[in-house]
């Protein structure tokens, strides 16, 4: 590595560094490790189920589930000229987000935040960034072509 990248000045592709993983309800007695209580985690688990309850960040999730609704509002894939960046600051799930035309040189950013630090809650944020973004003319500018 030569070179470390600020985040807030140069956004990633929404989700980007996030590692997810995907296994089996049946792995779980409650099937979304996300909202179970520390009494809830104290029950016996499969083995599997443990591990990956003890593998999960809370804050990650909130940040990937914002950038996520982010994109599927606007209809955007991987290749779309769309950079995002959630992460909890001060007890806020923050929102940074550029769209950029296909050449690179026109942009528009827009950073929102929310108090509601629930998957529901950076969902919405996601949403409500991409409205604003469309308002502003996003779709226009990056070419997306919305439904």
């Amino acid at each position: 590595i030569t070179e470390y990248l600020d985040p807030t000045r140069m956004l990633p592709a929404p989700g980007q560094g996030a590692l997810a993983l995907e296994v089996r309800e049946s792995e779980f007695e409650n099937p979304d490790p996300a909202v179970l209580s520390d009494a809830e985690v104290a029950r016996p688990v499969r083995a599997l189920g443990r591990a990956l309850i003890a593998a999960n960040h809370h804050e990650t999730r909130l940040a990937v589930s914002a950038e996520r609704a982010l994109l599927r509002r606007l209809e955007a894939g991987c290749a779309a000229p769309i950079g995002a960046y959630a992460q909890v600051v001060e007890g806020d799930l923050v929102l940074s987000v550029v769209v950029a035309s296909p050449d690179g040189t026109d942009m528009l950013r827009h950073t929102s935040a929310t108090a509601e630090l629930d998957v529901p809650g950076a969902e919405r944020l996601g949403v409500r960034v991409a409205e604003d973004l469309l308002q502003m003319g996003a779709a226009a500018l990056a070419g997306l072509d919305l439904k």
